[in-house]
């Protein structure tokens, strides 16, 4: 039964990267990375309560802190660059230098 479970988390981490590499918006990139960090913090739960250790729903824990606020910064540069440039292409964020 933990197969299962173990598959559908490494489905889900898998789709994230998909999801990062694949689409070209700012916003899809920024649910990528949340879909990814939560399989991971779903798999490091998943195998703290298979081996009977509470580490990994500590470092799932933490994961989820991390996890927000990165979001949390990635839509406050999201909502500078698009007041710059107007939209929220990455193509289009190539050339703003810096």
């Amino acid at each position: 039964m933990m197969g299962f479970y173990y598959f559908c988390g490494i489905l889900l981490f898998i789709n994230g990267i998909l999801i990062m590499v694949l689409r070209k918006g700012f916003i899809y990139i920024l649910i990528g990375i949340e879909l990814s960090l939560n399989a991971l913090s779903f798999l490091f739960f998943l195998a703290s309560r298979s081996l009977g250790n509470p580490h990994g729903e500590i470092f799932a824990i933490l994961l989820f802190g991390i996890a927000a606020a990165g979001i949390a910064i990635g839509l406050a540069i999201l909502i500078n660059l698009v007041k710059a440039k107007g939209t929220q292409d990455i193509e289009e964020f190539k050339d703003t230098g810096g």
